[in-house]
């Protein structure tokens, strides 16, 4: 979606004049692609993908042997913050309460997290001094699935993407507990990381 959008304005800007085909390269998270891109199109001047925090979780769980070393990176197009998010009746009202919990008893704790919203989760358990290996994960692939399975009560709390939880946060039917940003954002009063005693952005 994000190429496609960039390709949509290289051309109704008319900033380029040659054909931008896109093409769905799945594997892996793009681990696969990455591997092409690498070892097939090293000092090809005529491709470009798109990546995402997946790059380094790839590497970080050992799916891929490439990073961010390997590629030269030309643009960043999107900043996402995460938010850790939760029902309104759930006992956990700061991210601290959700610390403490993991702490005491981490498989009681279960966590609604897409694979690659796992490590800024980690390195929240890390600040707090709890042990990341503990954590009772659940994988999702988006926001949606993470809501329902919230409202159901099959997870405790869930981590992704602001955008993915926004619409939810403002009136309520989800509450929001930290912010994983360097500052408020001026749109959503939720207190950050930081502010929690916990140093992650």
């Amino acid at each position: 979606i994000t190429i496609r959008a960039v390709v949509e304005a290289l051309q109704r800007e008319q900033l380029v004049d040659v054909p931008l085909p896109v093409e769905n390269r799945p594997g892996n998270s793009g681990a696969d692609f990455l591997a092409t891109m690498v070892e097939q199109y090293q000092g090809k001047d005529n491709e470009v993908s798109v990546t995402s925090l997946s790059m380094m979780m790839n590497e970080l769980l050992g799916k891929s042997t490439y990073g961010y070393d390997d590629v030269t990176m030309i643009a960043r197009l999107i900043t996402e913050y995460y938010v850790v998010v939760t029902r309104p009746d759930s006992p956990y009202n700061n991210l601290g309460d959700v610390m403490s919990a993991i702490k005491s008893d981490a498989k009681r704790v279960v966590v609604g997290a897409a694979n690659d919203d796992q490590a800024p989760f980690d390195l929240l358990v890390a600040s707090a001094g709890g042990d990341p290996a503990t954590i009772n994960y659940v994988p999702f692939e988006g926001g949606g699935d993470q809501i329902s399975a919230l409202q159901r009560g099959d997870i405790s709390v869930a981590i992704g993407g602001v955008s993915e939880f926004v619409d939810l946060l403002t009136p309520g039917t989800l509450q929001a507990l930290g912010l994983l940003s360097e500052e408020r954002l001026p749109e959503l009063d939720v207190p950050t990381a930081r502010e929690q005693g916990f140093d992650v952005t």
